[in-house]
């Protein structure tokens, strides 16, 4: 496997969950703040429950932005096979006793956006 171009591929996959988060985002906010959702008696919380989920789209935007920006720092390298796993590893597995040399499954270890 391309390690590079797999990196390529998971911070364009994470940017689209950024995009996605900040319309999120931006939608919440937009309704938390519409004049209609003003609370006219102490009964009517429809205004401070959209400002509950505006705050929980906000943070959810803040992650996947950290998200991103850590991977793009995140620089693939090479390492052998007597080298330690850090992040930036692309990891083969492999079945015990199948006496097959490929592996099995492959995975990129990442400090973030796991998945």
């Amino acid at each position: 496997m391309d390690k590079e171009l797999l990196h390529v591929q998971i911070i364009s996959a994470l940017k689209s969950r950024y995009d996605i988060a900040y319309s999120a985002a931006k939608q919440a906010y937009e309704t938390a703040t519409h004049e209609e959702n003003v609370a006219e008696n102490k009964y009517d919380t429809l205004g401070l429950e959209a400002s509950y989920l505006a705050e929980g789209q906000a943070r959810r935007m803040a992650e996947a932005e950290n998200a991103l920006k850590t991977f793009e720092r995140l620089k693939p390298k090479n390492f052998g096979e007597d080298d330690a796993i850090q992040f930036g590893t692309l990891i083969g597995l492999r079945e015990l006793g199948t006496g097959r040399d490929e592996a099995a499954s492959e995975v990129f270890l990442s400090p973030v956006a796991g998945g």
